[in-house]
């Protein structure tokens, strides 16, 4: 989710590749697993790497 090659893939694709019926499910067990959802991962991701140095 953090590459950013997959910053182009929607959610429910990754989530798809992964088993997961519906984005809904891979939400849900992405929070549980993590205490944030995917979107709000991927823009914390995508900061960090625009932040970075040697980005």
């Amino acid at each position: 989710m953090a590459r950013p090659e997959l910053a182009g893939r929607p959610v429910h694709d990754i989530a798809a590749r992964w088993g997961f019926a519906n984005a809904p499910a891979f939400s849900r067990a992405f929070r549980a697993a993590y205490a944030i959802g995917p979107a709000e991962f991927r823009r914390a991701a995508a900061a960090a790497v625009r932040l970075s140095p040697t980005a």
